[in-house]
């Protein structure tokens, strides 16, 4: 049986491990975003994409900066690739993190229980993921002209 392109890509998705014992897209896409991977926005699909070669490196969970920077890089791709236009992608870096991790049904409400301390972090992680993509779209402007 011969599968197509396509069929081969959701054959992968579909059996991958994604971290924290999640198999499969669906698993994946409801533990970190609580909802099925149908309704994830570009940003959340980004951010899974880049979890994907290596679930402990890129977990977001544990490394949010880390998470943002990632899918900030995976945006830029898309961009490239022209899947996505700029707008898109900066609209997508520019959206905070929801994750979904309290696994007894409510968001995870975060490590601290100081949520001005963690609004601030994630502002400062959106600022620069936000620098980074303007920074690359201008040197790819510039290299093409």
């Amino acid at each position: 049986m011969k599968m197509s392109k396509w069929e081969i890509l959701y054959s992968y998705l579909t059996k991958m491990y994604w971290g924290h014992g999640k198999f499969g897209i669906e698993s994946a896409s409801l533990f970190y975003f609580g909802k099925h991977h149908s309704l994830l926005n570009v940003g959340e699909s980004a951010l899974l994409a880049r979890i994907l070669p290596s679930p402990e490196t890129f977990n977001p969970l544990t490394n949010p900066a880390r998470a943002k920077n990632s899918q900030a890089r995976v945006l830029r791709r898309m961009v490239a690739s022209g899947f996505i236009d700029f707008e898109t992608a900066l609209l997508a870096v520019s959206q905070p993190l929801y994750l979904h991790t309290d696994q007894s049904g409510g968001a995870n409400k975060g490590p601290s229980s100081n949520k001005a301390i963690l609004d601030w972090k994630m502002a400062d992680m959106i600022c620069e993921a936000r620098e980074n993509m303007e920074n690359w779209a201008m040197r790819m402007h510039a290299s093409k002209h």
